[in-house]
C-alpha cells in the first residue's frame, strides 16, 4: 500500500511539474466576434447602443516564452479589428450603426491564463451605411485585458478559447466638432456647446478561438 501510495504521489507530482512547464514558441491564426459601446456622452437627443462588429476580428497571435517553469511570456497580435457601435435618436426611431475597422498590432503580457496589452491601430475602413473618410480618424489606442483559455493540447499546438476586454484611450476623430458623421440626421440644438467631450471611444467584448502551432 506504501508503494501504491508513494507511485499516485510521484505521478501527480510529475503531472502537476509538467502542467507549469511553459508553452513553446508559437504562433497562429485567430477569429473573434465582439461587440461595442459608446462611452463618451451623446448630444441632441442621441442615444448609445450596444452593436456587433459584424465583420469578425482575424490575424495571427504570436507567442514568445520567458521563463522555463511557469506559462510566462509575451504575446502579438497581428490582424484586422473592427469596432461598432449604435446610436438611436430618443425622441424618433432613427437608428445608426457605426463600425470602425483598423489594421491593428497589439504587444501584450500573457501570464497562466491571463492576458494585458496596448493594441495600437491604423485606421482602413469606417462606415454607418455610408462610407466615411479614414483621414478623419486618429490613430487607435486601447488597452485590451482578458483570458486565454487552452481547451484541446497536444504536442503540435492548442486550441484556445479568447475572451478580450477593450476600451479606447483616444477618441475616434481627429476633430469630432467638425466631421461628426450624424450632425445631418440630428442636427444642433443651441442649447448645448458642443465640443470634443462628445468624441466616441468605445468599449468592447470579443469572444474567440485561436489555434497555436508549436515551434
Amino acid at each position: 500500500m506504501r508503494k501504491i501510495i508513494i507511485i499516485i504521489f510521484s505521478v501527480c507530482f510529475l503531472y502537476s511539474s509538467k502542467a507549469q512547464l511553459n508553452y513553446p514558441l508559437s504562433a497562429g491564426p485567430y477569429l473573434s466576434a465582439k461587440t461595442g459601446y459608446n462611452t463618451s456622452y451623446s448630444p441632441w437627443e442621441r442615444k448609445n447602443l450596444f452593436a456587433f462588429n459584424g465583420l469578425p476580428d482575424f490575424g495571427f497571435s504570436f507567442y514568445i516564452p520567458a521563463s522555463e517553469e511557469y506559462k510566462l511570456g509575451w504575446m502579438f497580435d497581428l490582424g484586422l479589428s473592427t469596432y461598432a457601435y449604435r446610436i438611436k435618436g430618443v425622441s424618433n426611431d432613427n437608428k445608426f450603426t457605426l463600425k470602425y475597422s483598423y489594421f491593428t498590432l497589439c504587444p501584450g503580457f500573457h501570464y497562466s491564463g491571463l492576458y494585458a496589452g496596448l493594441n495600437i491601430g491604423i485606421p482602413v475602413f469606417a462606415d454607418y451605411g455610408v462610407n466615411l473618410e479614414t483621414s478623419k480618424l486618429n490613430l487607435l489606442s486601447e488597452v485590451r485585458i482578458g483570458a486565454i483559455i487552452p481547451v484541446i493540447e497536444d504536442e503540435t499546438g492548442r486550441v484556445n478559447i479568447l475572451m478580450h476586454f477593450g476600451y479606447m484611450l483616444t477618441g475616434i476623430f481627429k476633430d469630432f466638432v467638425k466631421d461628426d458623421p450624424l450632425i445631418k440626421h440630428f442636427p444642433p440644438d443651441s442649447s448645448q456647446n458642443f465640443t470634443n467631450e462628445f468624441n466616441p471611444h468605445t468599449i468592447s467584448f470579443s469572444l474567440g478561438l485561436n489555434y497555436m502551432f508549436n515551434f
